[in-house]
């Protein structure tokens, strides 16, 4: 959440938060899981959570 606004990590933090393509489906799935319980043990609990999905280039936007 950023101003009040969902946005992709590509556009938040483009050199930390950019997203990865994976070869399969059961990559990307075991990745999220190390992800997310990484994320369950700080203080980003909560408040970020990483998903698989299939490339939506209409999610890569520049602002204006």
């Amino acid at each position: 959440m950023n101003d009040g606004t969902w946005k992709p990590g590509d556009i938040v933090a483009p050199n930390g938060w950019s997203s990865i393509q994976y070869e399969t489906l059961a990559e990307c799935e075991k990745r999220k899981k190390f992800m997310n319980e990484g994320f369950n043990k700080s203080d980003w609990k909560g408040k970020i959570k990483g998903e698989c999905q299939k490339l939506d280039p209409s999610v890569f936007y520049l602002e204006s």
